[in-house]
Parts: C-alpha cells; structure tokens; sequence
C-alpha cells in the first residue's frame, strides 16, 4: 500500500507553540471530604438506635472484622476464631 501525499509531509511544531497550549490547562485540587467515612454499618446502627424497640429482632448487626483485630493470632488458629467471633 502506498502513503498518500499528506502522510508523507510531516508537520514540525514550534516548542514554544505546544509549551503554550499545555500551559493555558490549570486542573484543581481533587476534592478531599475530611469528615468520617459513612459505612453501611454505621448507618444501620444509627437506624436501629433511632427505631429503639421497633427495630426488627431478627436483623444483627455484627461490628466488621478488621484484620488488625487478629494480627498477632497465629495463622492455625485464625480461621477458627474468626468463625467463632461471628453470631450463627
């Protein structure tokens, strides 16, 4: 297949042209919220405090497992307390 014309005629920008361009774009700062994350848990925790006695006996809440809380377990073991901690 041959080039066509245009293909084999390269345009050569000025440095300073393309400098100027890239120059002209600010970007902002991301938005950052400082305020504490809102989980799913803490939102059902809110909801069951305000429903107070006519919150659903049958829905538990179980506080989430972090895997700092069993860090210093040793691995043979981890498994079956883990099991353990959560409500049947």
């Amino acid at each position: 297949m041959r080039a066509s014309l245009p293909r084999l005629v390269a345009r050569v920008i000025a440095k300073s042209e393309v400098a100027s361009q890239n120059a002209s774009k600010v970007y902002p700062a991301p938005l950052a919220s400082k305020g504490p994350r809102v989980t799913t848990y803490n939102l059902l925790l809110q909801q069951k405090a305000e429903a107070g006695a006519d919150y659903p006996a049958n829905i538990r809440l179980e506080p989430p497992l972090v895997k700092t809380t069993l860090a210093r377990v040793p691995a043979d073991i981890r498994a079956e307390l883990k099991d353990y901690l959560r409500e049947r």
